[in-house]
C-alpha cells in the first residue's frame, strides 16, 4: 500500500512539472493558503449575514445642547451630535466600528439581550 502511494505521488508531481522539492512545498504552502483565504471568506460571511439579522437597542437622549446615543449592549459603544438625526447615523456606523474592532481582536460579537418598552404613566 506505501507503495502505491509514492507511485501516485511521484505521477502527480510528474504532472505538475516540479523538479525540486522547495518546488512541491512552495505549490502545497499556496494550496493550503487558498483554502484558507476561502475558508476565512466563508466565515467573515457567516458572520456578516449573522450580523445583518442583529438589532441592537440604541437609547438617545437629549441634553441641554445636544444628543447623546449608546448601546447596552455593546459597552463604550457610544456616540454625541448636535440632532437626533445625525446622533443616529453616528451610533450606526459606531456600531459597525464597533464589532469590526471585536472582529479583529478575535473577541465574541455580543448577542443583542436588550429590548425596550415604553411606559404610560
Amino acid at each position: 500500500m506505501t507503495a502505491d502511494i509514492f507511485t501516485e505521488r511521484e505521477a502527480v508531481i510528474d504532472n505538475l512539472n516540479i523538479q525540486t522539492n522547495q518546488e512541491l512545498l512552495l505549490l502545497l504552502e499556496s494550496q493550503i493558503w487558498t483554502c484558507h483565504r476561502k475558508y476565512i471568506k466563508t466565515v467573515r460571511l457567516k458572520e456578516m449575514k449573522m450580523e445583518k439579522e442583529m438589532q441592537y437597542v440604541v437609547v438617545i437622549e437629549k441634553t441641554e445642547k445636544n444628543y447623546g446615543a449608546y448601546v447596552p449592549d455593546l459597552p463604550g459603544c457610544v456616540a454625541v451630535a448636535e440632532t437626533k438625526s445625525e446622533v443616529r447615523k453616528l451610533i450606526s456606523e459606531a456600531i459597525q466600528f464597533h464589532l469590526e474592532g471585536l472582529r479583529e481582536e478575535g473577541s465574541p460579537i455580543p448577542q443583542p439581550t436588550s429590548t425596550s418598552e415604553i411606559v404610560e404613566v
